[in-house]
């Protein structure tokens, strides 16, 4: 009995939906490059997002590098929003991209500000 109680504690600490990650494998539609000089079409390489209800992750293709990139979430009627921001001499804070990834229509759009402008992507996903 002692051993189905503490099963039971232990399932309970250690199963959380929002821990459960869907991996989606994404191609870019469309991406842009915003700057005073007018606007370029870029290519984006594939890439990898992990989500869960509180965090995306973005690896591979454009974000192939040592450090995945990493979104805190929140979700609105399956609309994930995600913010990255960076840290200033100062110690304020300010937001550098946004993110969403509607989860019934599998699109993924991002805006990041850049040092000399702007840069868009609009990608289709599909999870594995």
């Amino acid at each position: 009995m002692i051993r189905h109680i503490v099963s039971a504690i232990l399932l309970a600490l250690f199963f959380h939906p929002a821990w459960a990650k869907t991996v989606y494998y994404c191609i870019a539609d469309e991406g842009q490059e915003n700057t005073a000089d007018g606007v370029t079409e870029v290519r984006f390489k594939p890439f990898k997002m992990a989500v869960d209800n509180q965090l995306m992750q973005l690896s591979g293709g454009a974000f192939d590098s040592p450090y995945d990139v990493e979104l805190e979430l929140s979700v609105k009627n399956k609309i994930y929003h995600g913010t990255d921001t960076a840290v200033l001499i100062d110690g304020s804070k300010v937001t550098v991209a946004i993110v969403t990834f509607d989860v019934e229509s599998k699109t993924f759009t991002m805006m990041q500000s850049m040092p000399k402008g702007i840069f868009s992507v609009v990608a289709s996903c599909d999870s594995f």
